[in-house]
């Protein structure tokens, strides 16, 4: 069943299972309930409330409910397991309860995961689901301002350039995807060194003064660290600043220096283990960014 909104400003309540609702123009208020298999079109200005079905008899496809945003839409998840994709600057999405997936792909945008483990992912390209696609370092670069609130629950962010990350509550994980295209690092407010864990994939191939030979064992000596203005330490690639951990100042930051994830190294190059670190900075499997 398809649901489609007119030009104005519609209020649309749905529930049931195969639907399809886009709001259309206008600043439309679009409420799901108990909904499977659906996706829920949400344009600039509108508000999405989103609760899918709940029911230990239903297996996670038979719940398989996506809502994708455009522009300024706001988003407030229920405590089902959602699934939210925005495009283009403004949207704000918070995921309440449930384990949730918030993906941006462009623009400025404000993720918050709310309760449960939620996974967060900022600066995607649309084009790494094109069936097409060869995986690359440049589908997860970005160099917008976006704000990733983890919340409640162990959850994963995702991040790039000029992004700032707050894990919130529990054990969190961060990810961070940068070059040297001179574009400000990203910020980590809440980064725990004793039971929280970052990787940096960095890589300047492609960028000016990048090597088409580059590889793992290059990055002792072209990774650094030091603490900023206010103290807290930062981690920089080629002297350009990657990430800035608030409140931190010591760290142990080391380097993958093989491609079979199995060789770490200090920054100066002395062989350690992955444990012997708080935040492991690599490279990009593949290099081409």
């Amino acid at each position: 069943m398809q649901v489609q909104g007119g030009a104005g400003d519609d209020s649309i309540t749905v529930t049931g299972n195969g639907v399809e609702v886009n709001g259309g123009e206008g600043a439309d208020e679009i409420r799901v309930e108990g909904l499977r298999n659906a996706v829920i079109f949400g344009g600039d200005m509108d508000t999405v409330q989103g609760q899918a079905a709940e029911s230990p008899a239903l297996s996670a496809n038979d719940l398989d409910v996506i809502y994708n945003l455009t522009g300024r839409a706001t988003f407030f998840g229920g405590t089902s397991d959602e699934v939210v994709a925005t495009t283009g600057a403004g949207a704000v999405v918070n995921g309440g309860g449930g384990n949730d997936v918030l993906r941006d792909f462009g623009g400025s945008v404000t993720l918050s995961g709310g309760e449960g483990n939620d996974t967060l992912q900022a600066d995607l390209s649309e084009s790494a689901f094109l069936p097409s696609a060869t995986d690359s370092l440049g589908f997860y670069l970005g160099n917008d301002a976006d704000v990733l609130f983890g919340g409640a629950g162990d959850d994963l962010l995702l991040a790039s350039h000029g992004d700032t990350l707050t894990g919130g509550a529990g054990v969190d994980r961060f990810g961070i995807y940068t070059d040297n295209n001179g574009a400000p690092g990203a910020t980590v407010t809440d980064f725990d060194p004793d039971s929280e864990s970052l990787f940096v994939v960095f890589d300047s191939y492609g960028s000016p003064g990048g090597s088409a030979t580059e590889t793992p064992a290059t990055l002792p000596g072209r990774i650094t660290t030091d603490l900023g203005p206010d103290g807290s330490q930062r981690i920089l690639g080629d002297g350009e600043v990657l990430v800035t951990l608030t409140g931190v100042t010591d760290a142990r930051i080391g380097l993958e220096t093989g491609e079979d994830g199995a060789s770490f190294a200090r920054l100066d190059g002395t062989a350690a283990t992955a444990a012997d670190f708080d935040v492991i900075v690599r490279m990009y499997a593949n290099s081409s960014s």
